[in-house]
């Protein structure tokens, strides 16, 4: 502008009014600085934000992987437990049905032995019950003992 005094309202107003907008234009200017400050901030911020999501999704993976393992190691032992548990049982009903088979069956030969005997010695039928006898022991005992191996194996 010019250095003497203005020469008319006019020309004051539009003085008045052109330095009005250069103060205008050095606060846009000022904006601007500070909207691009930001926006570096920001993209600063976003880029440390991916850096830690990535940090945290491999901590977030590998916490379900130990998780993943530790449950499936419960169950297997829990399963080995109950399944170890529920062999004895069973082996020991097995067993309890096996004897109660076995003196069931020698109680039957026995009286029936009583009977024939009663009756009087016939040598041929006292071989073959003794044989019989022999044999339903001797497959009672290997049965048991190989349902005994088999469910405590």
């Amino acid at each position: 502008m010019n250095d003497h005094a203005p020469l008319s309202a006019r020309e004051a107003l539009l003085a008045e009014a052109l330095g009005d907008v250069a103060a205008l234009l050095d606060r846009i200017d000022a904006v601007v600085h500070a909207l691009n400050a930001a926006a570096t901030t920001a993209n600063d911020a976003c880029a440390n934000l991916d850096a830690r999501a990535v940090a945290f999704d491999a901590s977030i993976a590998a916490l379900v992987d130990a998780s993943k393992r530790h449950l499936v190691s419960h169950v297997a032992t829990k399963t080995a437990e109950m399944t170890r548990a529920a062999s004895e049982t069973q082996l020991q009903a097995i067993r309890a049905e096996l004897h109660a088979l076995i003196r069931s069956e020698l109680a039957a030969s026995l009286e029936q032995a009583r009977h024939s005997n009663a009756r009087g010695p016939h040598p041929d039928l006292r071989c073959t019950w003794w044989a019989h006898v022999a044999t339903a022991i001797c497959a009672s005992t290997i049965a048991g003992t190989i349902v005994s191996y088999l469910l405590s194996n």
